[in-house]
């Protein structure tokens, strides 16, 4: 009975089981409880048979599936979304519940970064990219970064990210740090349980409240909630897909982010606009994040050739950046890419350029 009240006395006061007492007591487990032993040996055949089975099941389907080849894998933990930059800057929220206790982190994934997940969170951190700031329990969900015209600057130019935990919609301030940033949160907008955000080509942004609906999902649960700027207009976006070659590609000129991103994507199966595409990404009058999307859009519809202008192009200080990791984007499509190129970028003025020179080596694998 002492011993039963120190136990009940031990769990009333503790916010959390130490580590080392966790591992004591499972190994205890172990020891004095075969069928508890039996049981976990059981539990894992049947998981290492069914990943067996999904494997087999991956790689008979591999020849007529898309592949996710030339990728680099995030090592993050339960990241739901990401809020991709106009200048290609990509920021994530992962959660720490793999060593560090319940909380969120706020994370600037660079290119092949190692961030830890799953084994090196805790005990190798000297070994791993940090995130930018652990921000205490929440949980992660929706992402966007928000470049509208029709926003005041204020609210624009900024990662946001929902936090169904707290429920709210969180603006990251960044600030530039060499080749990454240092952030400060902001609580933007309150939604119950919010799930996603995003935002149309007109500038009105819409964000998800899971509102109750548990953790099943529930369809007489949830809603949406429209957001516009106080005086904001309604103008009518086209559908980039009705446009003409030429306006398409006037259109990655927008000042609007979600603009730029539907004609980048609509451009794709414009093939014959290629050139018109590239003059944009020379185009010095250009604003830069016009210049960053052509620069990308015409690699993707030209592929391997584009590489020679690319080469180019990486001569510009302006953009040197993004032709260089343009011409490693896709490791199929190297041909004429020497790494000299990349080791003399190394001692680039600009951190970011050694950045990009310093991935863009290894996914050459020639170094």
């Amino acid at each position: 009975k002492q011993c039963m009240d120190s136990i009940d006395h031990f769990f009333e006061g503790a916010k959390a089981v130490p580590d080392e007492t966790a591992y004591e007591w499972l190994i205890a487990d172990l020891v004095t409880d075969p069928e508890w032993a039996a049981f976990l040996n059981w539990r894992c055949k049947v998981v290492s048979d069914l990943v067996a089975r999904v494997r087999e099941a991956v790689e008979a389907r591999h020849a007529a599936a898309p592949t996710a080849a030339g990728l680099d894998r995030a090592e993050l933990r339960e990241s739901l979304d990401v809020a991709i930059e106009p200048l290609m800057n990509m920021f994530a929220r992962g959660n720490t519940n793999d060593g560090g206790g319940w909380n969120i982190r706020f994370i600037h994934h660079i290119q092949s970064g190692q961030y830890g997940y799953p084994m090196l969170f805790k005990h190798f951190t000297d070994e791993i990219i940090p995130a930018l700031q652990d921000l205490g329990g929440g949980s992660g969900t929706g992402a966007l970064f928000l470049q509208e015209p029709t926003w005041p600057d204020k609210f624009n130019n900024v990662p946001m990210m929902c936090d169904w935990g707290r429920s709210q919609l969180i603006i990251h301030r960044l600030t530039p740090d060499g080749a990454s940033f240092t952030q400060k949160p902001e609580n933007f907008i309150r939604l119950s349980q919010i799930a996603d955000v995003d935002v149309d080509g007109s500038g009105r942004l819409y964000g998800a409240a899971w509102d109750g609906a548990g953790y099943s999902g529930n369809p007489k649960k949830g809603y949406v909630q429209r957001y516009v700027p106080k005086g904001w207009t309604f103008r009518q976006f086209s559908d980039p897909a009705k446009l003409k070659d030429k306006a398409l590609v006037e259109l990655l000129r927008s000042a609007s982010a979600t603009a730029r991103t539907a004609a980048s994507q609509e451009l794709l199966n414009r093939p014959a606009a290629a050139k018109a595409v590239a003059v944009v990404a020379v185009d010095t009058a250009a604003s830069l994040e016009s210049r960053v999307a052509a620069i990308f859009t015409y690699k993707q519809m030209e592929g391997a050739r584009a590489n020679a202008g690319l080469i180019r192009l990486a001569t510009d200080p302006a953009v040197r950046e993004w032709a260089l990791r343009a011409l490693t984007d896709r490791k199929t499509q190297l041909a004429g890419v020497s790494k000299d190129l990349f080791v003399s970028a190394l001692k680039d003025k600009n951190p970011r350029v050694q950045l990009a020179a310093a991935v863009s080596l290894g996914r050459l694998g020639d170094v």
